[in-house]
């Protein structure tokens, strides 16, 4: 018998108890792969929640593993080798992609013929609340809707700010497309946190370029809002990983008052523009002063955050986020 060829594409979702998203999103994704003619596969960290049932139903391939298995970059490296083809489309399970998700992500590796990688634009969900919208409209990348293409060709400043360097490696899983062979030449690290921005800066080194493609756009975000723990966990692994992949330095303590300034400008304006009733446009408003306090001294700790004690790093480790 003649055996099929490989698909050149592979969808691959990344899910651990995210059926309620999936219920939203594997009708649109099953559609945009059937069309590009891409395989559908799955890797399942032992949902309770009916996740790996819903894959299937929808034509995926689904692998479960046990919860001590996952890790970032680990599971995205061992499915990958398992998905085969050219290019691997990673997918969080907890982000709904929108029409043309997968176009717009395939189509930027036509941008340049060294392009290792490409990731989409996230927008935040409905119901996001007004200060997590304000982040990630803006993010270096997801608050601009024009393309681009980025190839490291100069040194890091060493005086570099934390949010500088996070946009020059800017690079994330949540939704990307990947070459393989990328993949087998620089492996995603097996880290807690940042796998991503790291493997970015590994690719970006090796001469590979990086591509932004604001025409695939996924629905997701993290409520961090409503745990003020999860809130500074978040913002100190970002200062670590930034101070780790590029030796950012922490922020002066005159910089906080530009850094408020400019966190309430943009909040204050979402808040305004919500469809919340007043009382709680009130509430935010109270809210705000002391979430972005937070927000800048947990930067702040983790610009320093190897120096501190391992007790402290791991208290304020986004891994213990929840807790």
């Amino acid at each position: 018998m003649r055996q099929r060829p490989k698909s050149r594409i592979s969808v691959l979702l990344l899910t651990r108890n995210h059926a309620r998203y999936l219920k939203r999103s594997l009708g649109l994704i099953v559609r945009q792969a059937r069309a590009c003619r891409a395989a559908l596969c799955a890797f399942d960290t032992s949902s309770s929640d009916g996740s790996a049932d819903l894959l299937r139903d929808a034509g995926f391939r689904v692998t479960v593993i046990a919860p001590e298995e996952f890790g970032h970059g680990r599971t995205r490296n061992v499915a990958a080798a398992a998905a085969g083809g050219e290019i691997v489309v990673f997918l969080n399970g907890d982000a709904v992609p929108r029409d043309a998700w997968l176009k717009g992500l395939l189509g930027g590796f036509a941008m340049h013929p060294d392009v290792a990688g490409v990731f989409s634009r996230q927008v935040p969900p409905p119901g996001t609340d007004p200060l997590r919208r304000a982040d990630i409209e803006g993010h270096p990348a997801f608050g601009s809707d024009i393309p681009w293409v980025v190839h490291l060709d100069s040194g890091i400043p060493a005086d570099i700010s934390p949010a500088a360097a996070r946009a020059l490696y800017t690079f994330d899983t949540v939704s990307c497309a990947v070459k393989t062979e990328v993949i087998e030449d620089a492996p995603f690290p097996d880290v807690a946190f940042g796998e991503d921005l790291l493997w970015g800066k590994a690719v970006l080194e090796r001469g590979r370029r990086l591509v932004y493609a604001p025409a695939s756009v996924v629905e997701h975000c993290h409520d961090l809002y409503a745990h003020p723990m999860d809130l500074v966990r978040r913002h100190f692994a970002d200062a670590m990983l930034a101070r780790k992949a590029a030796g950012a330095a922490a922020p002066g303590p005159l910089s906080f008052f530009a850094f408020m300034a400019g966190a309430a400008r943009r909040d204050f304006a979402r808040i305004a523009e919500s469809d919340m009733d007043v009382p709680s446009k009130a509430a935010w408003a109270a809210f705000e002063p002391a979430a972005r306090t937070l927000q800048f001294l947990a930067i702040q700790a983790g610009a320093i955050g190897e120096h501190l004690p391992p007790a402290v790093r791991d208290f304020l480790s986004w891994t213990r986020k929840g807790a």
